[in-house]
């Protein structure tokens, strides 16, 4: 490897904001340490074309990968496969960075051998449609110290959850470890926050917020029409990350296992809450109560641990839970109304 750190852009008809991610990641000023790999997955506007011109203009830093469309996450299983940095951060085509704090982090990079490195991120609001104006929220931080390197079983109990958005992998525990998402899906982001951590060794925090994730589109994967549409997705990601825990959970340190417990637990109450985003009938109930059958078959502990995920349910969910596990679903009709 001859960097120090992979940026892979997951670039699927991006042409309107593209040009800001690259502008914040060439504005770097140790560009002689970082690579930029856009992987275009089959864009139809003129994303491949923007591309290109960055490449073009930025041949020390920029490559650019056109392949068919696969997916969020077929980008960076091609990202983890094509990167010569020493660590690897993902980024969607649509967010960006914070200049001055890459730059900050990239100076003390030099001396981290960490298998991850944990940052912070802001949530980014847009307040003028089409002026490319945002209001910046401070959405992470962890009660850690800055530049401190920790044994990753000791830590995970201290922090509620490490997202896409603060995590950066040592590229070849990636790749050592052949970490593949799943491709044609949404959500994988998941599980890229989860299914190497049986891999780590250790992890350093920095608290600085770089990645800009740009947050409150209607059309984001995380609204309720998309969670509706992709509903397919979400169950096929939970039933891999519920697999995942029960087949390793064994092995694991205390720390670490209570912390994948909950990441499957929060992957499938995910998938739960957006059964019940469709209408009260008899199809949708009975694939409410199959998935709710499924995971206690594959582990109950993670089944029992749904009912008091309140983060993704509120109050009234937990109350509409009980009454559908309590009356084996014959009260769904009125039970999901509370998730409304």
């Amino acid at each position: 490897m001859n960097k120090l750190l992979t940026f892979s852009i997951a670039a699927y008809n991006v042409e309107k904001t593209l040009p800001k991610l690259m502008d914040s990641l060439l504005a770097i000023q140790a560009r002689d340490k970082i690579e930029i790999l856009i992987v275009n997955d089959g864009s139809t506007d003129q994303t491949l074309e923007i591309s290109e011109s960055y490449k073009r203009d930025n041949l020390d830093c920029v490559k650019v990968i056109n392949k068919e469309n696969g997916g969020h996450g077929s980008t960076i299983n091609v990202g983890i496969k094509n990167a010569t940095g020493k660590f690897f951060r993902p980024i969607d085509g649509d967010d960006w960075i914070d200049t001055g704090n890459m730059d900050k982090l990239i100076a003390k990079l030099n001396d981290v051998d960490s298998d991850i490195v944990l940052t912070n991120f802001y949530k980014c609001h847009e307040d003028s449609d089409g002026q490319d104006i945002f209001r910046y929220e401070l959405a992470s931080s962890y009660e850690l110290e800055s530049g401190k390197t920790y044994e990753l079983n000791g830590v995970v109990a201290n922090i509620s959850t490490m997202r896409y958005h603060t995590m950066m992998y040592r590229t070849d525990l990636l790749r050592d470890n052949n970490v593949k998402l799943s491709e044609h899906c949404f959500y994988v982001d998941t599980e890229l926050n989860l299914l190497p951590l049986i891999y780590v060794k250790d992890i350093t925090y920095f608290n600085y917020p770089i990645y800009c994730y740009r947050y409150g589109c209607a059309e984001q994967s995380v609204s309720r029409t998309s969670r509706q549409k992709h509903i397919g997705d979400s169950k096929k990601v939970a039933e891999r990350l519920l697999a995942f825990y029960r087949d390793n959970k064994a092995g694991l340190a205390p720390g670490l296992r209570q912390y994948l417990k909950n990441g499957a637990r929060g992957i499938c109450m995910w998938h739960y809450v957006g059964l019940t985003y469709f209408g009260p009938n008899k199809a949708n109930r009975r694939a409410l109560a199959d998935f709710d059958n499924y995971v206690y078959s594959v582990d109950p502990e993670i089944h029992r641990a749904m009912l008091w995920d309140i983060r993704h349910t509120g109050k009234r969910g937990f109350l509409a839970i009980l009454m559908m596990r309590g009356s084996r679903y014959m009260l769904y009709p009125v039970a999901v109304k509370l998730f409304r």
